[in-house]
């Protein structure tokens, strides 16, 4: 992911299941500011939990 993910992104990582039923590691890959870690810390993280994607862990991968 790069930027503020789009709602349908983010809907269908939160809906990704797959028969083993194991959980999903969503990166953020984007700079070390405020507007990133907005996204990675806050924004990912709600929107997240807001569709459902509990199964679903919010990383991120800084670009210095």
């Amino acid at each position: 992911m790069h930027g503020f993910g789009s709602a349908t992104q983010v809907y269908d990582i939160a809906n990704d299941y797959d028969d083993q039923e194991r959980d999903l590691i969503a990166l953020y890959v984007g700079d070390w500011d405020p507007s990133g870690l907005c996204m990675s810390e806050k924004d990912l993280p709600e929107r997240l939990a807001r569709y459902e994607g509990e199964h679903v862990e919010a990383g991120r991968a800084g670009i210095v």
